[in-house]
This record gives C-alpha cells, sequence and structure tokens, in this order.
C-alpha cells in the first residue's frame, strides 16, 4: 500500500504549455512552480493527483487544449517527414 504526498518543483518555462499553471502549481519559490503530489494506491498500481488536476485544467481551456495537440501534431509531422 502506497500513502505520502512529494512536493514537485517546475520552472516556469517549462510550464508554458499549461493553461493557468498556478492552479496546478500554486506556489512560487526560486524560480520554481510547486505543488503537493499525493501518492497512493499499490507498488503493482500506483496512483497520484496530479495528472487529473491537469487534465481539469485543459478541460476548462479547449482553445489551449487544441493549440497544444496542434504543436504537437506538428512535431510529429516533422519528425515523420523530417523537416526544421
Amino acid at each position: 500500500e502506497l500513502s505520502g504526498a512529494i512536493e514537485l518543483g517546475v520552472v516556469r518555462h517549462l510550464l508554458d504549455w499549461l493553461p493557468k499553471p498556478e492552479e496546478v502549481f500554486p506556489r512560487e519559490h526560486d524560480g520554481y512552480r510547486w505543488t503537493t503530489v499525493h501518492l497512493s494506491g499499490t507498488t503493482d498500481a500506483p496512483e497520484q493527483d496530479l495528472s487529473p488536476r491537469i487534465v481539469e485544467v485543459l478541460k476548462e481551456n479547449p482553445g489551449a487544449t487544441l493549440g497544444l495537440l496542434l504543436r504537437r501534431f506538428e512535431e510529429w509531422l516533422k519528425g515523420l517527414f523530417g523537416g526544421g
């Protein structure tokens, strides 16, 4: 049985893809945005609460989600067919 929490800090520019990153990473300190990630489940099936929070923010901002998907699609096409 897993149970616990970790503090996760991410530099701000790595969150540029996420609309309203302050909703998921509410604290800022030393150039990082911080959030508490709660861990649960088992070693065979670990669970965390960060992904659902990110998905919720993306659901609330469909325009940003579409932009993110289009950027990923563009990267995929460049990888598939080459290009800069």
